[in-house]
């Protein structure tokens, strides 16, 4: 006779823990997709951007004056795959679809039209 396992995980069939696996891979697999996309998205805005240098001019202008670079964290989902976060996009596009677009790809960002 058969003796009865005394690890209940042992008493599961093969067939029954590759369906669980499955279940659970295909979510992972869709939001990896998802976010490899977001970001393939966010570096092909930015890629069509003209960079541009802002000066920083603080209440003493001698000791003040430099390259004003803010970050932030990008969103959860994308910082573990290595994205940064965007702290201001400035536009100088009248087009209001390019400003919609950069405030959905870069949720994290101040996005604003220059004139």
């Amino acid at each position: 006779m058969k003796e009865k396992s005394k690890q209940p995980w042992e008493n599961f069939p093969l067939r029954t823990v590759l369906a669980i696996v499955a279940v659970v891979a295909i979510p992972v697999a869709v939001f990896v997709g998802y976010s490899l996309k977001w970001v393939r998205d966010r570096r092909e805005f930015m890629q069509g951007l003209t960079p541009v240098t802002v000066r920083y001019f603080g209440p003493d202008p001698q000791d003040t004056i430099g390259f004003f670079l803010q970050s932030k964290d990008a969103p959860w989902q994308l910082r573990w795959l290595g994205e940064r976060g965007e702290a201001t996009i400035l536009l100088s596009s009248p087009d209001h679809s390019k400003v919609d677009r950069a405030k959905s790809l870069f949720p994290e960002a101040s996005v604003r039209k220059v004139e």
